[in-house]
């Protein structure tokens, strides 16, 4: 009751600086904010592709008309959407340069990694692995946050903000939110590999070949501490596990948007029972709007459980000998653990080249209408096979057969899941893993 109050009132006090901002900037609007305000409430696609087109031509060198000129291209151009990303930062210094009186340098994460999807924070993860292991860089990005803002895991961001210079300022925020904007890190898209912009599935396989070759790493993994360990092992202990037992997180996706990454939870009946068969317990992570699955011995159906919390959710994503997720949040969270991640009914097929060695990657079967085969060149090549995923895509799904993996290529999954940790990888999946490394390596390339 109190904690609710509380936020009442904070809702109360965004809702009051909020409209003095809004009456502020609308006395005091840039011109050019004014224009690119404009564009983005218009709904014609059409005159919208023409006005921004126009406006990042006459502003190329305003960091926000930029960013959010390439945002908009990025469901219609991709490639054009990263040759405006790729020299971000220098265009934000030189904008900085040429526009302030004070150089600070200052730079924002946007509050979206932390109140939007559980995944988002795979961006997060990267984005300091880069400043870290890569740059060598001590110098911290911003976070400020409303007071009222509804972080989407609490654990999580706990794990993250001390690595930021973080600040949860209504006033602060509203009143610098131009400035925000303007100098946020465009992580939305794209990420940074040293000091330029790729795609997301780019620069973290460029970060992790970095990080590989590199043995004086200093960030590698999130860490819980070790009071949170201890509260996460007696909360199993509860839950029915004995103190020696070992376990498989568990992750289907089924939720609303982007249904293409939802799968069918009665497809990973016969992969559970394999695991249980050989000593381990499943814990299958989720919220209480999913289907519930059979009573199987072995099988802790969580999300229906009283033990499920925010941090549970994180301590099950760290703590579980591999993670049997797909394309959603908690398998990101299992690999900024460290965790092995088993990918199955995975799209887009992109990520693919965002996972480690220590993974493995089963993607949906994505197929042209009117063809049975899986064509390499098409889906992992760019941009066409980057396009596709998106539901606003001028090439959108009615074009494509999707097809989620059978209850037997899950179980058998796992089982090379099991070989791979325990170094018994058959001479044929290793040729076959090969063989294929080597037909996509060509496929895409980045300067």
């Amino acid at each position: 009751m109190f904690q609710s109050l509380i936020h009442k009132a904070h809702v109360c006090e965004a809702f009051i600086f909020g409209t003095f901002f809004k009456f502020f900037n609308s006395i005091f609007k840039d011109k050019v904010i004014n224009e690119l305000d404009i564009i983005l409430k218009n709904k014609n696609i059409n005159k919208k592709k023409k006005d921004f087109k126009k406006l990042y031509s006459d502003n190329s060198n305003h960091p926000l008309v930029a960013n959010c000129y390439a945002e908009f291209l990025h469901n219609y151009d991709p490639k054009a959407s990263f040759d405006i990303y790729e020299n971000f930062d220098k265009l934000q210094e030189d904008w900085e340069a040429n526009n302030l009186k004070k150089n600070a340098g200052k730079r924002f994460i946007p509050i979206g990694r932390f109140i939007g999807s559980l995944g988002n924070s795979w961006t997060v993860f990267y984005y300091l692995m880069n400043q870290y292991n890569v740059l060598k860089s001590k110098k911290k990005a911003h976070v400020l946050i409303r007071k009222h803002e509804r972080l989407q895991n609490p654990t999580v961001f706990n794990l993250f903000k001390d690595h930021f210079v973080t600040e949860k300022n209504t006033f602060k925020f509203l009143k610098s939110r131009k400035y925000q904007d303007i100098f946020q890190v465009p992580l939305a898209h794209c990420l940074p590999f040293k000091k330029k912009m790729y795609p997301w599935f780019v620069a973290i396989n460029l970060i992790n070949q970095e990080v590989e070759m590199n043995k004086k790493n200093t960030f590698t993994k999130l860490i819980l501490s070790e009071k949170e360990q201890n509260l996460g092992f007696k909360t199993l202990l509860k839950m029915g596990l004995k103190e020696n037992d070992w376990f498989v997180g568990l992750h289907i996706r089924q939720g609303i948007g982007n249904t293409q990454c939802n799968s069918d939870p009665s497809t990973y009946i016969e992969a559970i029972k394999e695991i249980i068969s050989r000593g381990g317990k499943v814990i299958r992570l989720g919220d209480s709007s999913m289907t519930k699955f059979p009573k199987i011995d072995g099988l802790i159906d969580y999300p229906f459980t009283k033990y499920k919390s925010h941090f549970m959710d994180v301590f099950i994503t760290q703590n579980c000998k591999f993670f049997l997720g797909t394309s959603s949040g908690p398998s990101v969270l299992a690999a900024c653990f460290g965790t092995p991640v088993l990918a199955v009914n995975y799209t887009p097929v992109f990520d693919y080249y965002s996972y480690t060695k220590k993974d493995i990657f089963l993607p949906k079967k994505v197929h042209l209408k009117g063809q049975n085969h899986f064509d390499e060149k098409f889906l992992f090549g760019y941009p066409k096979g980057y396009i596709i995923y998106s539901e606003s895509s001028e090439q959108g799904f009615d074009r494509f057969d999707i097809k989620d993996n059978s209850s037997e290529e899950i179980r058998n999954a796992t089982i090379e899941m099991f070989d791979k940790l325990e170094s018994k990888n058959t001479k044929k999946f290793l040729e076959n893993n090969n063989f294929f490394k080597e037909k996509i390596k060509n496929i895409v390339k980045f300067d």
